[in-house]
């Protein structure tokens, strides 16, 4: 089989796989249906979204598995000089972080001329998210940041080793980064669209540094370095929400 047709047989898989991945995440993650359960806590939600992930890179190599392919090759688990690509993923993550800032502040003025603040969804999903029951802000910390890491790797092997991998077999360089961005930006679509719009820039940073680097070491690097920086900066504001649901 040529490789033409690896690429299109290992995108066909991807839609199946991440077609199921969106129905388990609607059905089961209580943020896509605003749906309330009882004892609702933060660290099922957690739990949740990591599992999800798993589930979809685990349809993506038993497929690859039936088709024969060896892992590596699916997934991109090729490197070239780890100090190198290390280096680039620190240095394109913390790039990534601080262009994401003037983004984030571009699509808040823009959400405060048109909208006037904060959607009745972006207000439900976060109540879902923190659950009911009050939580210390340092297991709030670390439980998130274990989960983000956790995350950020899955996604990156997902979406930029497998997915950006594929399409760049098919398509135009531009239109494969463009694609997977806007796959990888539909499943944050639960937090409301100003919430998830951050979500396609990074996908769409994180499949330019891939592409360039031809590592998915740096992605990840980049990933977890962005994601980090952000959550440095929102820990005060996480601490004040939960010391007010301590408070209430």
């Amino acid at each position: 089989m040529d490789e033409t047709s690896l690429a299109i047989l290992g995108i066909s898989a991807f839609f199946l796989s991440y077609a199921i991945f969106l129905l388990v995440a609607y059905k089961k993650d209580p943020r896509y249906q605003l749906k309330y359960e009882r004892n609702q806590s933060f660290y099922k939600i957690a739990g949740l979204s990591v599992l999800n992930r798993v589930i979809l890179l685990s349809l993506l190599l038993m497929f690859a598995m039936l088709a024969n392919r060896k892992p590596e090759e699916v997934f991109s688990f090729r490197g070239y000089n780890a100090v190198i690509e290390t280096v680039l993923g620190v240095l394109a993550g913390f790039l990534i972080f601080f262009l994401g800032v003037a983004v984030n502040m571009l699509i808040q003025i823009f959400r405060l001329k048109f909208s006037r603040g904060s959607t009745l969804r972006e207000r439900e999903v976060l109540k879902i998210t923190l659950g009911t029951k009050p939580m210390a802000f340092t297991d709030f910390i670390m439980v998130l940041s274990v989960t983000t890491l956790f995350s950020g790797i899955l996604e990156e092997i997902v979406f930029r080793g497998y997915l950006l991998n594929h399409l760049l077999l098919l398509v135009h360089p531009s239109i494969a980064i463009l694609v997977q961005a806007f796959l990888y930006f539909i499943p944050d679509l639960y937090r409301g669209t100003y919430g998830a719009l951050l979500t396609l820039y990074r996908g769409i940073m994180f499949g330019v540094f891939f592409f360039l680097a031809g590592s998915l070491l740096t992605a990840i690097i980049a990933h977890l370095i962005s994601d980090l920086a952000g959550l440095y900066v929102e820990a005060k504001s996480i601490r004040k929400i939960l010391v007010k649901q301590v408070k209430d």
